[in-house]
């Protein structure tokens, strides 16, 4: 019983469920469409949702066969089930053909177009894992087009209608993201004094790292105001009243000239 415990435990942390929440982005196109209590699209997002937990977690196991050798030298990545001997190797010829077969079923089902972008997202993930991670300044770009394939992805899998801004203030904010995350791994070696292994930094690059990072951030939040001062965006207000025993909906709209624009808000901050 102990043993099958410890098994299942492995088998969890080699598919990385921890890492499934990543996924939930495929929501995305649905939620901010506001069509969200439509069945049918909720439906769909959860069955994109589900393809692409099982093809990250393929992904997942192909990366950790390959790079166990690198992992052992990393001090937390050393504890990876196949660094550290505590699950057999073996078990990539079970785990790797069941997820990649998932996939295939569940994309099918969800259309051609859902297939080509989950298949898209795990062949860069796999050539990611092989070579690609060693690449200065590639391999932070592709961590931020994994995430933005999954909202394409999103709208893929619900046929909404692409839109451009969230597509572009979600981009620049996972670069932002992935420069943050090679920042903190190059800090955590620096105690350590050593360059990431496997990896095309050293640790003197966290200073630019760090400014990129912050760049990309602005740009999305840039972009975000952009969209937000563009003409024709109204507020609405939806609140629920009472007429005659019956409810009804009532919106109470902002006129344009009333919001903040970007212009007089910067103007605003010159005196501050």
């Amino acid at each position: 019983m102990q043993y099958g415990r410890s098994l299942i435990f492995e088998l969890a942390r080699t598919l990385r469920i921890h890492q499934w929440p990543k996924n939930l982005l495929v929501f995305l196109p649905a939620l901010t469409s506001q069509k969200f209590d439509d069945p049918h699209l909720f439906a769909a997002s959860l069955e994109a949702f589900l393809a692409f937990c099982a093809a990250a977690s393929a992904v997942y196991v192909i990366n950790d066969l390959a790079d166990r050798e690198h992992d052992r030298q990393h001090p937390a990545k050393r504890l990876r089930p196949f660094a550290a001997g505590t699950l057999s190797t073996r078990w990539c010829y079970v785990l790797i053909p069941l997820l990649v077969g998932a996939t295939i079923a569940v994309g099918l089902a969800l259309g051609w177009s859902f297939l080509i972008v989950i298949m898209l997202y795990a062949l860069l993930a796999v050539a990611y894992s092989m070579a690609l991670k060693r690449i200065l300044m590639l391999d932070v770009i592709l961590i931020a087009v994994f995430y933005g394939l999954r909202v394409i992805a999103g709208y893929e899998a619900t046929h909404l209608e692409y839109s451009i801004w969230l597509i572009s203030f979600t981009q620049f904010l996972f670069i932002s993201l992935a420069f943050m995350k090679r920042d903190i791994e190059l800090a955590r070696l620096k105690k350590t004094r050593e360059d990431p292994a496997g990896r095309g930094y050293v640790r003197q690059d966290r200073s630019v790292i760090g400014a990129f990072g912050i760049s990309s951030g602005l740009i999305s939040v840039l972009v975000l105001s952009f969209y937000r001062s563009k003409p024709g965006l109204v507020p609405s207000i939806e609140s629920p009243t009472t007429s005659t025993g019956a409810l009804t909906k009532r919106t109470i709209s902002l006129p344009p000239d009333s919001l903040p624009t970007l212009g007089s808000t910067a103007a605003r901050c010159r005196f501050l």
